[in-house]
């Protein structure tokens, strides 16, 4: 639908759920994201959007996105945004860095 200021509910069947897994200053437990993914898995859900993300991975996170993306569920997250560094190589943050999870980035500022 268009308002002549912006374009409104461009999927009109679309519902959203907010699972809350960090606290108010953006910390929080990788446990905490690991349930909430479950439990998107559990309430199926078709896209989870993971706009945190850390310079290390564990093998239960990747347990967790690879049950999602295997249960049908498309999996994004915030890829970050430092690019590809020539000291350091590639800068994609976890849980994007898996390959069951589409990571998300921009691309100049």
């Amino acid at each position: 639908m268009d308002n002549e200021i912006c374009a409104i509910s461009v999927a009109l069947e679309a519902a959203l759920f907010a699972l809350k897994v960090l606290d108010r200053n953006g910390g929080g437990y990788w446990r905490d994201v690991i349930e909430a993914i479950e439990r998107a898995v559990d309430n199926e859900m078709q896209v989870i959007n993971m706009n945190f993300g850390s310079r290390g991975g564990f093998s239960s996170l990747e347990t967790a996105c690879d049950y999602a993306f295997e249960s049908g569920i498309i999996p994004t997250a915030a890829a970050g945004n430092s690019g590809n560094s020539w000291v350091w190589g590639d800068n994609v943050l976890y849980p994007a860095e898996y390959d069951s999870v589409i990571g998300v980035a921009a691309t100049d500022s």
